[in-house]
C-alpha cells in the first residue's frame, strides 16, 4: 500500500467553519448541539491481533491475556477514519498511546477537541466523561432512567456521540476479519495492517454505494474494554502524564460549562413537554 493512498483516505479533519460543515445528525438534534460544536470526531484504542516474535510475546499480552497490537484511531462523524496510530503493544494502555501521540502525530488546533472515555487523561485536546459516573449507553438502556444532575446528563450526551468510534471499529473488523485473526507475517508489516484496511475502508465508504454498509449497524459496536473507576489500579494510572495541573483545571471548567449549559437546555425541554401535556 503506497503512502500517498495513506494520506489521501486518512487525513486530520479540518476545524469547523460554520454548522455548514457539521454533519445534520449533529446539528439536527438538540441533544448534541450546540454542546459538542468543537469537537473533530472521537477517538479510542482497538485491540488487532499480533504474531509477535517469540521473545516479545509478554509485551503484546494484553489484559485479557490475547497476542495484540493497541491501535489508536480517530473517526469523524460520518463514521471515516482520520488518524491512526499502529504498531504499539497490546500491555500499552489507551493513555499511553495517546500521551506519545498528542506530543508528536495529532495536532489539535487551539479550542478543539476528540471525545474519549474515562481511560484518557483529562485535557485541552480531549473531552472525556466524568469517571465514577454513570457512562455506558448499555447501563442507560438497563435503568430506563432519567439523568439525574449534570453530570450524568453530560455523560449520556457524550456516550450517544462517542459511540461513533464504536460503531467504526466494528464496521472495519467486521469487512476485514483478518484484524480479528492476525497473520504470521513479520512484526513490522503486520503493524501496517490496521492503517492499510483502515484506507480501504474511506475509500469504500466514499465511493461504494449502500448496499456496501447496508448491514452496517448497532450490532457492529465494538465492545470495549470498562475503563477504571475512579480509585481503581491499573496502568492507566498515568493519566496525567504530560498533562499540567492548570490545562486540567481548565478543562475542568470547559466540561462543567458544557454539562451545565446541557442541564439548562434539558431542563427547559422538559419544561415545554409538561406543559405540551397540561394543554392536552
Amino acid at each position: 500500500m503506497a503512502p500517498p493512498f495513506l494520506n489521501w483516505q486518512i487525513h486530520l479533519p479540518r476545524p469547523v467553519n460554520d454548522e455548514t460543515t457539521l454533519p445534520p445528525s449533529i446539528t439536527r438534534n438538540r441533544k448534541l448541539y450546540p454542546f459538542f460544536y468543537y469537537a473533530l470526531g472521537a477517538i479510542d484504542g482497538t485491540h488487532v491481533a499480533a504474531y509477535p516474535p517469540s521473545g516479545a510475546a509478554k509485551r503484546f499480552r494484553d489484559r485479557h491475556g490475547n497476542l495484540s497490537f493497541n491501535v489508536l484511531a480517530a473517526c469523524t462523524w460520518d463514521m471515516r477514519f482520520c488518524y491512526i496510530a499502529s504498531g504499539w503493544e497490546g500491555s500499552a494502555s489507551d493513555s499511553r498511546v495517546y500521551d506519545h501521540a498528542r506530543r508528536f502525530t495529532l495536532p489539535v488546533p487551539d479550542g478543539y477537541f476528540y471525545l474519549g472515555d474515562a481511560g484518557f487523561p483529562l485535557c485541552d485536546a480531549l473531552l472525556v466523561p466524568y469517571r465514577g459516573v454513570r457512562y455506558h449507553l448499555k447501563e442507560w438502556g438497563s435503568a430506563n432512567l432519567r439523568p439525574r444532575n449534570a453530570q450524568e446528563l453530560f455523560n449520556l450526551r457524550h456516550a450517544q456521540l462517542r459511540n461513533i468510534i464504536e460503531r467504526t471499529f466494528g464496521a472495519a473488523k467486521r469487512k476485514f476479519v483478518i484484524m480479528g485473526r492476525g497473520a504470521d507475517f513479520d512484526i513490522k508489516t503486520q503493524a501496517k495492517f490496521f492503517p492499510a484496511f483502515a484506507a480501504i475502508f474511506n475509500f469504500i465508504h466514499m465511493y461504494g454505494t449502500d448496499d456496501d454498509f447496508a448491514e452496517d449497524s448497532d450490532d457492529d459496536v465494538e465492545q470495549g474494554d470498562d475503563p477504571p473507576e475512579e480509585g481503581e489500579e491499573d496502568d492507566s494510572a498515568q493519566l496525567s502524564i504530560g498533562v499540567t495541573e492548570t490545562e486540567r483545571n481548565d478543562t475542568e471548567k470547559r466540561r462543567d460549562l458544557i454539562a451545565s449549559t446541557m442541564r439548562e437546555s434539558y431542563q427547559a425541554w422538559l419544561a415545554e413537554q409538561d406543559a405540551m401535556d397540561a394543554s392536552d
